[in-house]
């Protein structure tokens, strides 16, 4: 035996022990045959000189046996040993290098097409950066919008939701009164309307006098549209994702890229809201090795590692992981069904049931095909119905304020998350001027009560619109 485990792991002989183990081997083997004399194996005799010659072959032979369990090892594999490694034992592959990517917010006039692979460009590093694909501007899925008023009118009501929440926020709404007798002044009330009627938006007034309404948050986008009032979008601001057009451009800072490549007609500007990374070279060794051990170990089966995984996927807003009767329930709201699949069957361990109303059949690297099961997200429509007492300090707009503030409160519950009345007090209360006389809840098409507490679904979410909320 050339080669022995130790405490420090996998250690070979040296020649002058596998030597002596063959001598060791050979006195035994022949004892028979030496009528009581003891075997003469050092380097003057025949044998001994042989034993010498095999022994240093056969330990050179044994020292490849650590190489090649080095290979094997992830701590050790380098180049395409670990690519090997990583492909067949986590089907990962290593990242090649990339050119920066991320998102610009454009304007435009409303209409406008800015198609694939327009140019725009950070105005200090000079670092160029393509479209990823066709955007026309739209108040459908945009960042904001501006707003021309074109006359004075009785009423101006202007609706707005955010993608990827459930519940609709109150629609901004402005009565003009008798002494508003200008558009400024209609501007003015607008503009102080939508800052203080809404949590998810801003707006200003901008130099040719018109409204520039945004979502607070860069990285959302929603849907407006003008319900009454002589108003016309005129301009539109919509996130549009970009690549470096080179593997070596540099990080571009909050808006720095300001330049149009492109000459487009009706595309007004551009900018980034927030840091676009730099270009990245091919993945090295000991970045790789971090990363797989990263994956393996969020692979064991917690709810925590299993939420993470999925909230990392594009489009997913909600998901929940609980243990069931039955096995594992995870529900997702948002997302590709077959990216959702792929991902529950990296991260749940083998032979765990899983129940939900969406089944997909997943492959691993062999072929083999896996049944996973999750559910989608069903909302369930709550209304509303608030008695109030006002007081003089009540603020104008104050029923649309606590709207808003219930409507913010149901888009930050999650799935499966049960309404208990009393905690509804905590976002009305955030409005001033008034004392709450009775309060009750129930389901859209459904009877009101004052009951504490609607039972939500591990596979539901509650939703609430403004119009369900009746507050008088």
């Amino acid at each position: 035996m050339t080669v022995e485990f130790d405490e420090s792991g996998l250690r070979v002989l040296s020649v002058e022990e596998v030597r002596q183990q063959m001598i060791d081997n050979a006195t035994i083997s022949l004892a028979p045959y030496l009528n009581g004399d003891t075997l003469q194996a050092d380097d003057s005799s025949v044998i001994g000189r042989l034993f010498s010659l095999v022994s240093v072959p056969i330990v050179e032979t044994a020292e490849i046996a650590p190489l090649i369990l080095q290979s094997m090892s992830l701590n050790d594999a380098e180049g395409l040993q670990l690519d090997y490694l990583a492909q067949t034992l986590y089907n990962k592959k290593r990242l090649t290098s990339s050119q920066a990517s991320g998102f610009v917010i454009t304007k435009a006039k409303f209409g406008t097409t800015i198609p694939a692979n327009s140019r725009v460009s950070n105005s200090r590093t000079g670092d160029v950066y393509y479209t990823n694909s066709s955007v026309t501007t739209s108040n459908v899925s945009c960042v904001g919008v501006d707003i021309t008023v074109k006359s004075i009118s009785p009423l101006y009501q202007i609706s707005y939701n955010i993608d990827g929440y459930l519940s609709d926020s109150p629609v901004i709404t402005v009565t003009p009164s008798m002494t508003d007798t200008t558009v400024d002044m209609i501007i003015d009330r607008i503009i102080n309307a939508v800052n203080t009627q809404s949590s998810y938006l801003e707006a200003v007034k901008n130099k040719d006098k018109t409204i520039k309404v945004k979502i607070k948050d860069p990285t959302q986008t929603g849907t407006f549209k003008i319900v009454s009032g002589d108003l016309e979008f005129t301009n539109t601001y919509n996130k549009n994702y970009v690549t470096a057009l080179t593997y070596n451009s540099q990080e571009s800072l909050p808006n720095q890229i300001t330049n149009i490549g492109s000459s487009i007609s009706g595309w007004l500007g551009v900018t980034n809201p927030v840091t676009i990374e730099p270009s990245s070279g091919v993945e090295t060794d000991n970045n790789f090795r971090k990363r797989l051990f990263i994956s393996a170990n969020s692979s064991v089966n917690t709810i925590d590692a299993i939420k993470l995984r999925l909230g990392q996927l594009t489009g997913v807003n909600f998901s929940s992981v609980s243990t069931v009767k039955d096995g594992l329930s995870i529900t997702v709201q948002g997302g590709n069904d077959d990216e959702i699949a792929y991902t529950i069957f990296q991260s749940v361990t083998a032979g765990i049931e899983m129940v939900g109303n969406v089944t997909k059949t997943v492959r691993d690297i062999n072929g083999g095909q896996h049944t996973v099961k999750f559910s989608r997200v069903t909302p369930v429509p709550l209304q509303i119905q608030l008695s109030l007492t006002v007081y003089p300090d009540f603020p104008t707009g104050g029923q649309i304020m606590i709207k808003q503030a219930i409507v913010d409160y149901f888009n930050n519950l999650d799935v499966g998350e049960d309404i208990y009345l009393s905690r509804l007090y905590t976002p009305i209360n955030t409005i001033q001027g008034f004392a709450v006389n009775s309060l009750k809840i129930g389901r859209v098409g459904g009877s009101m009560s004052s009951d504490n507490v609607v039972v939500i679904n591990s596979n539901e979410i509650a939703t609430i619109s403004a119009e369900n909320i009746t507050v008088g």
